[in-house]
């Protein structure tokens, strides 16, 4: 009989609590209000991120905090906590509100105190220091979990000239939320998606590791010396934890990923070098009059549409350039008919094609042709001018 009713008082409690909150939503205790913040760790290199967690105690649907400045960081929310405790009849409501601070410098910086009004009343939290270092120079990467890498196809093209980006991430774990940032100068460059990014797998000094690589088109726009920026990659690598299963022969069953499994998430932020380059002027020597700063490898065709048709009726030419290199560029001008035809120009469609990690396609141009006199016509043969860098 004593265990039941301990049982209905314990029950009472609970529900009467949470009649309170719905019809108080907003609940506090003045006297015991806490506002705290802390991180998970006070040292870490320019690839990795700080989680900062601000705790407010004693208040049920507290406003959220005002943030210090966080000029060297940039800020992410991560979610929001809440938990209500009983003990002993005293109700104790907890919210927590995560950020993710990902480093912009080295140095040792003071995380100022976050701030919670409430009531007419200003409490803040106490400041925090952190030192962010660079990563150890020179380390090999060959033997880590996870590390990045790009290159670039030509460090000297000629203006124009189509050269490759390739940045490739090498991972031993499980990654997760992966957000890439390939910055460029637009000022010395137009960039052109080359397709979906490929996973495959290669073997480093005896060690496997899945490879997921994404080259982009980089059109250099400005002669001279520029810099492609760092690119830098943000995930969570995810470990499984390795537990001895002799002890539990359940273990190795609720363990399993199917069923959540025991992991650990650790999120990193992986930049890479910076690369020069330097962009050659097209050469002067040889260049024909109209050429319309094409470079790469180009095809040109022609075909009619009717050869025979009565007077005052019309026929299509088509003329296709095709090939490698900046052909979207392409221009043409109306053909030289000598006053024979009157001649309708019609908007030129592009189709881009992928051959390799490279960019090409066909540009097509459409003339109407109206004959102003009957008998036989030619139509004299159309030329295209284009330099290639191989050649």
């Amino acid at each position: 009989m004593h265990n039941n009713s301990q049982t209905r008082f314990q029950a009472w409690i609970i529900v009467s609590t949470l009649l309170f909150c719905i019809l108080f939503p907003v609940m506090s205790f003045p006297a015991n209000i806490q506002l705290s913040a802390s991180v998970d760790k006070n040292q870490l290199t320019l690839e990795d991120s700080i989680e900062l967690s601000i705790k407010i105690d004693g208040v049920r649907n507290p406003p959220i905090p005002e943030l210090p400045a966080l000029s060297d960081f940039r800020v992410r929310p991560a979610g929001t906590q809440s938990s209500t405790k009983i003990f002993n009849s005293d109700m104790r409501v907890t919210t927590t509100h995560k950020y993710l601070l990902i480093p912009k410098n080295e140095g040792t910086f003071v995380i100022g105190s976050a701030i919670l009004k409430l009531s007419g009343t200003i409490y803040k939290s106490d400041p925090i220091t952190v030192t962010v270092e660079k990563p150890e120079p020179g380390k090999s990467k060959r033997n880590e979990s996870v590390f990045t890498e790009t290159s670039i196809s030509k460090t000297n093209p000629f203006l124009n000239e189509q050269v490759v980006y390739t940045f490739k991430l090498f991972r031993r774990v499980e990654a997760r939320n992966l957000n890439l940032s390939m910055p460029y100068d637009e000022a010395f460059f137009r960039k052109e998606d080359v397709g979906k990014a490929k996973r495959y797998s290669q073997v480093i000094n005896g060690i496997a590791y899945d490879v997921d690589e994404l080259p982009v088109a980089l059109f250099p726009i400005k002669v001279g010396k520029s810099i492609i920026p760092p690119s830098m990659m943000e995930l969570d690598l995810v470990y499984r934890a390795q537990e001895n299963h002799r002890r539990d022969p359940f273990a190795r069953f609720f363990n399993d990923p199917f069923f959540g499994g025991t992991t650990k998430s650790d999120h990193k932020i992986l930049t890479t070098k910076p690369i020069e380059i330097d962009t050659q002027p097209l050469p002067k020597k040889g260049k024909p009059k109209e050429f319309g700063n094409l470079v790469g490898r180009f095809a040109i065709s022609a075909t009619i549409g009717k050869t025979n048709f009565e007077s005052g009726d019309t026929t299509t030419l088509t003329v296709t350039v095709s090939g490698t290199g900046n052909v979207m560029d392409a221009a043409l001008a109306n053909p030289n008919l000598d006053g024979r035809f009157k001649i309708y120009p019609d908007q030129p469609t592009f189709r881009q094609t992928i051959h390799g990690n490279r960019i090409g396609g066909e540009k097509v141009f459409k003339f109407a042709l109206v004959p102003y006199s009957s008998g036989e016509q030619t139509i004299p043969s159309i030329s295209l001018s284009y330099f290639d860098p191989e050649k």
